[in-house]
């Protein structure tokens, strides 16, 4: 009968053997040319193809597919601006799914120059030639800034958010800007006629309302309004006082024209702005509008 001793050391040989096995198994594995990576599943998005994956992977070769570490190959595709989230997996034996989602821009932001940013208000690429399209531009951020003011700054970008969501709910003229100041308070650009509404602060919702009153009261003519003032009190019994300034009749084709002009090279915001301050000055008396109820 073997001893304590001897039941010990032979175990221990048993485990040591196994251990060699797993070592030896392992070894193969990982290096076999079995397991060599020779296909790559991808499906295209918009903006990265299957080519562009693998030189973003830059996977050489015979490299044994065991031997890759999918997370940082992930981390990898998950780095291109475009990539919201990634992730890679291994069929064996040798090939590689790699699944992409990408952002989906919503807005663009002006804070020191122009940036895409998606629909849960973060800023993921910088606006290249070609890729605004007709979104609209939030500006008024200033994401330099840093503690507590950085909090406001992104919920001033979750807040303009918010007003293109509402305001895309119902047919509205397109707009080309979404300004959000300092106290939250908003002003609104149409991109076709570079219609200035001021909606000031709060109750953004109900404003809104009046104004879709004011464009069903005036019909056609709602498209000659310069700037409408939707930013007074309003008394829930009374309703709210609008004011509104019209372009003039014989300046309206011209006016309209430079708008157009100005959304279509809207490269910054002062030029956005600029042009909504022209047609401000050359609108006629204000001219008030029965209120809202």
């Amino acid at each position: 009968m073997l001893s304590w001793g001897g039941r010990v050391a032979v175990t221990g040989g048993v485990t040591y053997c196994m251990l060699l096995g797993v070592s030896a198994g392992v070894d193969y594995a990982t290096t076999a040319p079995d397991f060599a990576v020779s296909s790559l599943v991808y499906e295209p998005t918009d903006h990265l193809e299957a080519s562009d994956i693998r030189q973003i992977l830059s996977i050489e070769p015979s490299t044994n597919i065991l031997s890759l570490d999918l997370a940082e190959l992930s981390s990898k595709v998950a780095a291109e601006p475009w990539v919201a989230r990634a992730s890679i997996s291994r069929q064996l034996p040798d090939t590689l799914t790699v699944h992409v989602e990408e952002h989906v821009p919503k807005a663009v932001i002006l804070d020191g120059g122009f940036f895409l940013v998606d629909a849960a208000g973060e800023p993921f690429k910088r606006l290249e030639e070609g890729e605004r399209g007709t979104l609209p531009i939030i500006s008024g951020i200033d994401l330099s800034a840093g503690g507590a003011d950085l909090h406001e700054q992104r919920a001033k970008i979750d807040l303009g958010l918010d007003v293109l969501e509402q305001w895309t709910s119902k047919t509205r003229p397109q707009l080309s800007e979404v300004n959000v100041g300092p106290h939250r308070d908003l002003t609104l650009y149409t991109a076709e006629s570079g219609t200035q509404l001021r909606f000031g602060r709060g109750d953004f919702g109900v404003r809104l309302e009046h104004y879709d009153g004011i464009r069903l009261a005036l019909a056609g003519n709602a498209e000659r309004l310069a700037v409408v003032h939707l930013d007074h009190s309003i008394d829930k019994k009374r309703g709210a006082k609008v004011v509104a300034r019209f372009v003039r009749d014989e300046d309206g084709d011209r006016l309209l024209a430079q708008a157009s002009e100005h959304r279509k090279s809207s490269s910054n915001n002062e030029v956005i702005s600029k042009g909504s301050d022209r047609i401000k000055a050359q609108g006629k008396r204000a001219r008030r509008i029965p209120r809202a109820h």
